[in-house]
């Protein structure tokens, strides 16, 4: 299934400080934009995955990108390679923080198992490794993302997983 995926973003703040009688300000702009294309190499993908799961109280959901999942078509969503990982918490279906972790047995998009990442409620978290080797996802020992609610009451991210098949 030919999959493309594109993004951008674009973070500015603007400094002042008066100085005399003048007030000098500075815009600081970072911007980034992500595109795969079909395929399996350097900047591509052929495999996407999305889901707006509950995940009840203090609960867990756990993906297995290893043959587990199906994708909006009904396919397994099978992965040999990570290329993006987007976690989006919408502040009123998310109040709680989500901790994006990966456990014993996770894809090592992280440094080691058991790191992870606070997702405060209405925040966003894009994960993306463009190159050919991106992050590689072993099946059984190597292929779980944890998000965990860390609180009473449900939540519901959107989360949109891209990676290629070899």
């Amino acid at each position: 299934m030919p999959v493309t995926t594109t993004g951008s973003w674009r973070a500015a703040a603007t400094i002042s400080k008066t100085v005399g009688a003048l007030t000098p300000s500075e815009e600081l702009i970072v911007t980034a934009t992500l595109a795969l294309s079909a395929g399996t190499g350097i900047n591509a993908a052929d495999r996407a995955y999305y889901t707006r799961q509950t995940i009840a109280g203090s609960g867990t959901l756990s993906l297995d990108v290893s043959g587990s999942l199906l994708d909006i078509y009904g396919d397994a969503f099978i992965i040999a390679r990570l290329k993006l990982l987007v976690v989006k918490s919408d502040l009123t279906l998310c109040p709680n923080v989500i901790d994006v972790t990966m456990p014993t047995n996770g894809v090592p998009w992280l440094g080691a198992a058991a790191d992870l990442i606070h997702l405060r409620p209405g925040g966003s978290l894009v994960w993306y490794a463009p190159d050919a080797t991106a992050v590689v996802v072993t099946a059984g020992t190597g292929d779980l993302i944890n998000f965990v609610n860390t609180a009473a009451g449900n939540v519901q991210p959107e989360i949109l997983i891209v990676g290629s098949s070899v």
